[in-house]
């Protein structure tokens, strides 16, 4: 009967240390927590459009780029995350 005890002790012990190999499950909030982000990513990027001035160091072009792609992956890890809770509005 020891044996036994030991050898599931044993086995429940190894599959815990054993990594899964299975993605996590990632749930997507209601829509409207989506378009809240989406919305919010938008004010992001209007205020950082904003925010260019001569004195930068890129052009005006290069900064729009810039401001597009770090607001669309904003966006993107807001969504994807929807345990992370953002701030109220993007500080300045």
């Amino acid at each position: 009967m020891m044996a036994l005890a030991a050898v599931l002790t044993v086995s429940s012990v190894a599959a815990q240390s054993i990594p899964s190999t299975e993605a996590p499950v990632r749930s997507q909030g209601p829509a409207q927590d989506v378009s809240a982000i989406r919305a919010r990513a938008a004010e992001y990027l209007a205020r950082c459009l904003e925010d260019w001035d001569t004195a930068t160091h890129m052009t005006r072009r290069e900064w729009n780029v810039t401001c597009r792609r770090v607001s669309a992956e904003r966006e993107k890890f807001l969504i994807d995350n929807p345990l992370v809770v953002p701030s109220a509005s993007p500080r300045r």
